[in-house]
Order: C-alpha cells, then structure tokens, then sequence
C-alpha cells in the first residue's frame, strides 16, 4: 500500500511540474529561468517530507502495543523505621548485661570447683593415711570406730566376718570413717564460731601471718557505723578491722541472726571497702552515708528497692529506706531513715548483721544462699 501512495504521488509531483515548466517557459526573462527550476525543488522537498514521513511512522510503535504496555514509574523507596533504633539499643544492653550475669556466673562456679577439688585431695590424703594406720596395726582412733563396726557386725551375723577379710570393703568402710571424721571436725567448727570467746577472738589475731585459716568474723551488730573498726563491746556489737584480713580471702557470707539465713557471694580482698564498682551483683563495703543512713552489704540489680543497699539498688543488709529520700534535710541525726533489708525487702531495723569472710566455699546450711 505505501509503495502504491509513492507511486501516485511522485506521477502527481510529475504531471505538476511537466504544467509549472510549460507555464515558467511562457513567462518572460529572468523570471522564466527562476520558474524553470522551481518544479524540481518542489519536488524534491515533497520527497524529503515524504521520506520523514515514512521513516517516523516505521519507528513509531503499534497502538496496541502503546495501549497494553503500562507505563513504567520509578518507585520510590520505602521509608525505614526509625523508631527500631531504641529497640535495637535496648537488646544490646540486655545482650551484655545478661553475658555480665553468665561471665560472673562462670567465674564463680570455676572458684567452687577449685575448692571442691582441693577438699577431695585432702579426702584422699586421709583415706590414705587411715589405710596405713590400718595396715601397720596400729589402732587410731578412726580405726578403732571402724573395728568396733566390724566386731558389732561380726556378732549379729557371720557374713560380716567374711565382709571384714574382703580388701575392697575394708577400703570402702576406711573411707566412710574418714568422711564422718570430717563431717565430725565440721560440726564442730560450727558450733565454735556460733559461740565466740570475745577475749581471745580470731579477729584479734594478726591473720596475715597465719600459716591457715578457715573463716574469720569481721562484724556482727545492727549499728553499720562501727564497720572496719575494732570494737568488742557485747556479743552482738562487734567489729574488727579489715586490716587483719588474709590476702587469700575469697567469699564473703552475710547472715540476720533473727533466722539464720545467709547469702554467700565471692569476694577479694580490695573489695571489702569498695562500693562493688560495675558489678551487677556484689558486696558494698564503703559504708557510704546519704540520706541520713550508712549503706554496707550485698546488692544485686534484680532485687525490690525498699531499702538500697547502694544507691538505686536492693539487697541484703543496711541502707536507706526508700520512702526516707523526701526528708534528706533530717540528716545523719535522723533514726528513722536508717533501716535494714532482705532480699530487698525492709526488715526490722533492730536486726543483728552477722559478716564473715572464708579463704574457700563454706559448707552451705539449707538457709545459706550461694549467689
């Protein structure tokens, strides 16, 4: 069809030029000269026209396609959310605080597994020593326990005079013997330290000379005010210096002797007269004095706020009630505003304080909390 057009149109340009060129010949000179080429430039700008025409109309897409085809828009970005930011900040903090707790947790399990192993070494040292006593003949004490086991058995049934003559059940009951001799020395160091002579204390002994010690009582009141003092007035008002303390220190245990609880925290020397530092849990041994009240004892993060052991912290032992920061002007004279906790809850204020420090893992009561 386009070959058609072209066809006809260039045959009309022809017939219209062949009229122009008779009509220019029949004018008069120079415009018959003029009209002579104009039929050429008419026709040839016509066939540019044309060809413009021609080239723009194949490039041009279809209609079809123009009406199918949506157009395409950038898209713009979505907005990101800036209120995830805090939220992220948020799970970072909690993320090292909890690794803290388990760091300090890991480090404290190690401690009691040193003296687990180190009371299983000597375990063996007197397992070992009581089998060659036995094996000598010579008749100590443990070994006369187990004897008079072994004849009381003997007499009630003849198959204990064969257990006797059998090595490894020897071996066994010797360690049995041995187990209830520590259990036996235990218990009576329990009973001592419940019981102190206050004239010949242990605290009162240059400690740091000692070749062993087993645990040393460094206050035992309901005043804080007299901590890190030597004072030796009653039974349930004293203090000794923590200058006597062994460097080797390595738990601290505070208990209300109203009910015997406990809680037993690992402790280093330097720490008994700081303020616990960045510690999530620790123990507050500078005896600061805000809010009218002197502040000396275990803090931990977790724990209600009626009274803070440290500022902005509860725990177990002396601080200021909570309820006593609106009356700050009362000051050091005021009472009232020194008070006493537990688990961060506020117990009579009347309460003795027992603190006591070891060079290894006391042996737990069921009142004793290890944290």
């Amino acid at each position: 069809m386009g070959d058609l057009l072209h066809s006809e149109l260039m045959a009309s340009i022809q017939s219209q030029g062949t009229a122009l060129s008779e009509w220019a010949d029949a004018q008069p000179e120079p415009w018959a000269t003029v009209l002579r080429f104009l039929p050429i430039c008419s026709a040839f700008l016509l066939g540019l026209i044309l060809i413009l025409l021609w080239k723009r109309k194949s490039e041009a897409p279809p209609a079809s396609e123009e009406m199918d085809e949506p157009s395409k828009l950038p898209t713009p970005p979505e907005p990101q959310p800036d209120d995830k930011l805090p939220l992220l900040q948020n799970e970072l903090k909690l993320t090292l605080q909890k690794n803290q707790r388990q760091k300090e947790q890991i480090e404290s399990a190690k401690r009691a597994l040193d003296v687990k192993n180190q009371q299983l070494e000597e375990l063996g040292s007197e397992l070992a020593a009581a089998k060659s006593l036995a094996a000598s003949g010579d008749k100590s004490p443990a070994v006369e326990v187990e004897a008079a086991a072994k004849s009381g058995a003997a007499a009630k049934s003849g198959a204990a005079i064969e257990m006797r003559e059998d090595l490894q059940d020897f071996a066994l009951a010797s360690e049995q013997v041995a187990r209830a001799a520590v259990d036996f020395r235990n218990n009576l160091r329990q009973e001592a330290s419940s019981q102190p002579n206050f004239e010949t204390h242990p605290a009162r002994v240059d400690s740091k000379t000692a070749v062993d010690w087993d645990e040393l009582l460094l206050f035992r009141s309901r005043d804080p005010s007299i901590w890190n003092q030597n004072v030796n007035e009653t039974e349930d008002h004293f203090a000794a210096s923590l200058d006597e303390v062994p460097d080797d220190v390595a738990f601290l245990r505070l208990r209300r002797l109203d009910s015997s609880q406990g809680v037993v925290i690992s402790m280093q020397l330097r720490e008994l007269k700081e303020d616990g530092g960045d510690r999530i849990t620790g123990f507050n041994g500078s005896n600061e004095e805000f809010y009218g009240a002197r502040h000396l004892g275990i803090y931990s993060e977790s724990l209600p706020q009626e009274v803070e052991i440290r500022f902005a912290l509860g725990g177990w032992g002396f601080g200021h009630a909570a309820d006593s920061e609106t009356d700050e002007a009362a000051g050091p004279a005021s009472k009232a505003a020194q008070a006493c906790a537990w688990a961060g809850q506020k117990i009579d204020s009347e309460t003795v304080i027992e603190i006591t420090v070891f060079p290894r893992l006391p042996d737990l009561a069921n009142e004793d909390q290890l944290i």
